[in-house]
């Protein structure tokens, strides 16, 4: 019968022990994100002076900004052609965590497989597949792609000194 089978939800449910530390933290929570929002303008304005380093804007109308990662492209013409995988090297040398962020996911090979599935074809026209094929171009996405670096969030939780030499190591 069908109410045999109702869907449940799992009972992942925190610890006792994990609660408390994490109630603890809760109370630092606040002066944790004003740390990383301060350090982060002061960081991001900074950066913004050296050409060929254009750090990631958010929209105007946003309150707070989480800082998860602390995102920039970095354009090799302006550091006499490095790849943005030597540049990494170099910053990662000097102690800053920087690394390569997204790929672009709209070249992943699932999604060719997808389009070439029996489902999909019978799904959808070859005229449709095509096109969507097309629109999936994304140029723009495979700048930033190209060209986008992060750095961790714990380079904001240090000391203004810290935040000066990463911008040294820039």
């Amino acid at each position: 019968h069908p109410s045999h089978y109702k869907i449940r939800g799992t009972k992942y449910r925190i610890s006792d022990f994990a609660a408390a530390v994490l109630m603890a933290q809760l109370t630092r929570f606040d002066e944790l994100c004003a740390k990383r929002e301060k350090h982060a303008a002061y960081l991001k304005a900074e950066l913004k002076k050296i050409p060929g380093i254009m750090p990631q804007e958010y929209y105007p109308q946003s309150t707070r900004q989480t800082y998860l990662e602390l995102a920039f492209r970095y354009d090799s013409r302006h550091f006499s052609g490095a790849s943005r995988e030597q540049f990494a090297k170099a910053l990662q040398a000097e102690g800053i965590p920087a690394s390569p962020t997204y790929h672009p996911m709209n070249k992943e090979a699932f999604i060719e497989e997808a389009l070439n599935s029996r489902g999909y074809r019978r799904v959808f026209s070859k005229q449709r597949l095509d096109r969507y094929r097309e629109q999936n171009h994304l140029t723009h996405n495979d700048e930033l792609c190209a060209t986008g670096l992060g750095m961790d969030q714990h380079v904001l939780m240090g000391t203004k000194q810290d935040v000066d030499d990463i911008i040294e190591a820039f």
